[in-house]
């Protein structure tokens, strides 16, 4: 389960986001974790360009 995982929502995440736009599946509600500009955002509904390192 997707939504069980504490996600850090970053640059090393966006593959993760492109999958599901062109492969939507059932993420259980998955959610970023951190950092806090986006915890508790959906990651399937994201957009790519907000999975930023600094």
């Amino acid at each position: 389960h997707l939504a069980k995982n504490p996600f850090i929502c970053d640059c090393n995440l966006r593959w993760l986001s492109l999958y599901l736009h062109e492969h939507p599946i059932e993420t259980s509600g998955a959610k970023c974790e951190s950092p806090k500009r986006a915890a508790k955002r959906k990651i399937d509904v994201m957009r790519d360009e907000k999975f930023k390192c600094k």
